[in-house]
């Protein structure tokens, strides 16, 4: 066995024998001693090119062991700061909201905007659970996020996050989290998970899953409520329930019809109906399984769900009312939605096809809606106590009346 060098001495006398070994080894790395080979750093800077950002998935050599986690490593160089959206933040989605309004301050809807797309990421890891893999955000200032990258998973569509912020803000909703799509380099995220533990098996798992182009995936940030979540499934049978409260409700049809729009039929499955604190009002967080393609000429079980009540908020009806197919084909929600979404760093975040089935899944709506106001007689006066319980549309009594709300923005 060869003497170690001067330099290799000198250190295990000050640092101890681990330590100069650990030298030896970025010595060998750098090319300095020979038999050693390992894989270049991994980018850490958002969207430099380096032979780490395409580097094959796997290729870390320090979880090759299998059955065991890697152990814990010092946390990577944060991803540095990439362009400001200017174009986003110069026409973010909005509109009057429908009354009462939602539980999300829209005045911070541009800085977080800017942050989910530009501000540096001092630490990414895995979220636990769930059956999708999302990822757990922390920017330099401290703020929060949670990042869905693109994957193979059937329940999980990042697009449709993005989406669903922008439809949210187009109808007034004010329920769903700021979400900006922001592509990261795949070695780079990948070198963040070994470095917070993340096991073997996932890895794997992200290394099958995710999807990049050239090194880089494409994901949904999305923005961090500031108050903790609380499971809020209701009653099976809640549209009748007198223990629940009307506004309960109203909340509980606007989320039917919001899915309905998005085609989302993964509401229902579990964990996925959500409000801010107990007994708080309700939020819609997670839209990933919205504007699925296998879906679009298949039958609806979102659309099914809100034929089975004809509850609903009268304000968020005369919202979607507006961009309908009597409004002008420019005015309606699927070209709103379509100028909007024009404007993510994704861009385009949906196709043609996708926007013309949302408008025919919104005429759609408005057919069966408007049959339950023909069925209840015109525009009931009813209480939302008694619209629940009569299956009517719900009254200007539920909110503020129809002609009070203004158009629509985009």
């Amino acid at each position: 066995m060869a003497r170690p060098d001067r330099l290799a001495l000198a250190i295990a006398t000050l640092c101890g024998l681990s330590v100069a070994m650990a030298c030896v080894d970025e010595r060998a790395r750098t090319g300095d001693a020979p038999g050693r080979s390992e894989p270049p750093p991994p980018a850490s800077v958002l969207g430099a090119t380096s032979a780490a950002t395409t580097a094959a998935p796997g290729a870390d050599a320090s979880v090759a062991t299998a059955g065991s986690a890697p152990p814990p490593r010092a946390p990577p160089a944060a991803f540095e700061a990439a362009p400001v959206p200017s174009a986003l933040l110069a026409k973010l989605p909005s509109a009057a909201p429908i009354e009462p309004p939602g539980p999300v301050d829209v005045t911070l809807d541009r800085a977080w905007a800017t942050r989910l797309a530009a501000a540096r990421i001092a630490s990414l890891r895995r979220n636990r659970g769930g059956a999708t893999i999302t990822l757990l955000v922390r920017f330099e200032d401290g703020a929060r996020a949670v990042w869905k990258p693109a994957q193979s998973h059937g329940a999980s569509n990042h697009r449709a996050e993005i989406a669903a912020y922008h439809l949210d803000r187009l109808l007034g909703l004010r329920r769903t989290a700021v979400v900006v799509g922001r592509r990261l380099p795949r070695a780079a995220v990948r070198e963040h998970l070994v470095a917070t533990g993340t096991s073997p098996e996932e890895l794997a798992r992200f290394d099958a899953e995710v999807r990049d182009t050239s090194g880089e995936v494409a994901g949904a940030m999305i923005a961090w409520h500031a108050r903790p979540l609380a499971d809020a499934a209701p009653p099976r049978d809640w549209a009748h329930d007198p223990t629940l409260a009307p506004e309960r409700r109203l909340e509980l049809a606007d989320l039917l019809l919001f899915d309905a729009l998005l085609d989302n039929g993964d509401r229902w499955s579990g964990g996925n109906v959500l409000s801010l604190g107990k007994g708080g009002p309700l939020v819609f967080l997670d839209n990933a399984a919205g504007f699925m393609t296998t879906r679009e000429v298949a039958p609806r079980p979102a659309l099914s769900r809100l034929r089975a009540s004809c509850l609903a908020r009268e304000t968020t009806l005369a919202a979607l009312e507006r961009v309908g197919p009597s409004a002008p084909k420019n005015a309606r929600l699927g070209a709103r939605l379509g100028r909007s979404l024009a404007r993510d760093p994704l861009a385009p975040v949906l196709d043609a096809a996708h926007l013309e089935a949302l408008d025919r899944r919104v005429a759609l709506v408005l057919e069966h809606l408007t049959a339950c106001r023909l069925e209840a007689g015109a525009r009931p006066a009813s209480s939302a106590a008694d619209a629940a319980a009569a299956l009517e549309v719900g009254s200007a009594a539920d909110g503020a009346p129809a002609s009070a709300a203004r158009p629509p923005g985009d």
